[in-house]
């Protein structure tokens, strides 16, 4: 990818190398919220934007670029990340972020995905897609801290908002809520040194940012069902695979790959824990993971649902390109339906037991790379 033309700005220049700048951005506004946030906000219940529901979408640009030495060009990403809501459970908000970069042909292609939740900490000190307005109102300006409200546009609407922007040292960082559901409009960080030649004080070696592009509601027609009666009281999902190329000549090359999920918590068609990635030849990790009726590839459906699930095109958008299909077919097991996505450049598929419900089979392909992971269940305890 090419760098961008211009500097990045709150409107801006998205996110490629997220996710430790996302951590140090969380924690400078975690410091400046709870320094000059209103006590009595902190005992408030939970705060939720009336867009987040289960099954929305919200979509943010994002964007990355840096350059560590000045005498040299760096490096920029350009994306977009649409966040699913999963669940809500009434006490924290279940999402799926999922990273769509620029395919460089005017469309996007997957890019991978993490699982984010949403508590009432995280609420309360903004370090999330939104803050509590009532701690939002209690934001006061002080040796570091400006805090400016006004008219602010965002994925074509314009709204009252909010500003937060702090400059120290090397690192300067500003968001933008909405002032009356707490919406997060717009994040940027920038670390490190000065660019040569420039005062704008975001203009540093590493920059990123995230600018609102809208939201959209999507009505999976097999949600809303009951969860199987197996899912009460399993304990742990063991799936195994591969991933590696695929296509062009010569056979498929590829390593053995394991997800191991744990569950540690669940409700009502939703559930958290952590999942094991063991892949040949790396060492494994561990990280949170979770499932919720609102989002794709759960890890259970209703399996009635489904299958009286209507076939064909369950939604498209118009953003990302992406087409969402659901069929049904027989296996070796037995009836299953699949579910895909389909974008310019990737393909993800999701297979459901008709019988128990269960997520069988799941398939990551990239075309333009020729890779391709895919997983299969082996294991419910």
């Amino acid at each position: 990818m090419s760098p961008p033309p211009t500097g990045p700005s709150a409107r801006g220049l998205p996110l490629a190398g997220g996710r430790r700048r996302s951590l140090l951005l969380r924690l400078v506004l975690l410091l400046l919220a709870l320094a000059t946030a209103r006590p009595a906000a902190w005992a408030a219940a939970p705060h939720v934007p009336g867009i987040v529901v289960p099954g929305a979408r919200l979509l943010y640009e994002t964007g990355s670029a840096t350059q560590p030495d000045f005498q040299r060009p760096g490096s920029a990403g350009v994306g977009l990340t649409r966040y699913e809501v999963l669940a809500d459970t009434g006490q924290k908000v279940l999402l799926r972020a999922g990273s769509f970069l620029s395919d460089g042909r005017g469309g996007y292609q997957f890019g991978g995905s993490s699982f984010v939740v949403v508590d009432a900490m995280a609420i309360k000190t903004g370090s999330t897609l939104w803050i509590d307005p009532r701690v939002l109102a209690g934001f006061a300006d002080d040796a570091q801290t400006d805090v400016q409200d006004g008219g602010w546009q965002a994925g074509g609407q314009d709204w009252q908002a909010r500003s937060l922007t702090r400059v120290s040292g090397d690192q300067a960082s500003r968001l933008v809520f909405d002032q009356a559901t707490g919406l997060l409009l717009a994040q940027q960080l920038a670390t490190g040194q000065q660019r040569p030649g420039m005062s704008d004080p975001f203009m540093k070696q590493n920059t990123s940012s995230m600018a609102w592009q809208g939201h959209r509601q999507v009505a999976l027609p097999w949600a809303g069902g009951a969860a199987p009666a197996w899912t009460a009281t399993v304990q742990r999902l063991v799936y195994r695979g591969q991933q590696g190329l695929v296509g062009g000549y010569g056979p498929a090359v590829g390593a053995a790959l394991t997800h191991t999920i744990d569950i540690t918590e669940r409700g009502a068609g939703w559930a958290v824990g952590t999942v094991r990635v063991e892949l040949q030849g790396q060492p494994s990790t561990q990280v949170a993971t979770g499932t919720g009726p609102g989002g794709l590839g759960s890890w259970w459906v209703d399996p009635a649902a489904m299958a009286a699930a209507p076939t064909g095109v369950v939604d498209r958008d118009p953003t990302l390109g992406t087409t969402v299909t659901l069929e049904r077919t027989t296996s070796p097991a037995g009836p299953v339906a699949v579910v895909r996505e389909v974008g310019s450049a990737h393909a993800l598929t999701w297979v459901y037991s008709l019988q128990d419900g269960a997520l069988v089979y799941t398939a990551y392909e990239l075309s333009s790379l020729g890779m391709k992971t895919e997983l299969e269940l082996v294991s419910r305890q």
